[in-house]
């Protein structure tokens, strides 16, 4: 016996479920904002973190979290977005501090306002 499926039904469940299944994006996460110094920022998961802030440096942790906590900025080498500023924040697989270059967090300027310097 076969069991009528609707369509509308189906697409709607495998749509849902494929949302669940994307990575968050930044009209998803809350507003950037500071406290106590630090950043709080939606960011792209998966990035390298730095053992200092240029891009030729050993790839220490990765961060996965998003959003994330930035404890400060800093100037360094050129990075893929086109500045200087990369942020400290903690890596979610060694649990080690790197630096992550501005581009991949998501301000809407760097270094972020209200943020302390490393």
């Amino acid at each position: 016996m076969s069991v009528p499926v609707r369509l509308p039904a189906a697409i709607a469940v495998v749509t849902a479920a494929a949302a669940l299944l994307l990575p968050g994006t930044a009209a998803a996460n809350p507003p950037c904002h500071t406290s106590g110094g630090g950043l709080y920022c939606g960011n792209a998961t998966g990035v390298a973190l730095r053992a200092a802030p240029g891009p030729s440096w050993p790839i220490v942790d990765r961060l996965d979290s998003n959003p994330s906590y930035f404890k400060c900025w800093v100037r360094g080498i050129t990075h893929s977005g086109g500045n200087n500023v990369w942020y400290l924040t903690y890596g979610d697989r060694a649990g080690n501090w790197g630096y992550v270059e501005a581009v991949s967090v998501w301000t809407y300027t760097d270094p972020f306002p209200g943020m302390d310097a490393c």
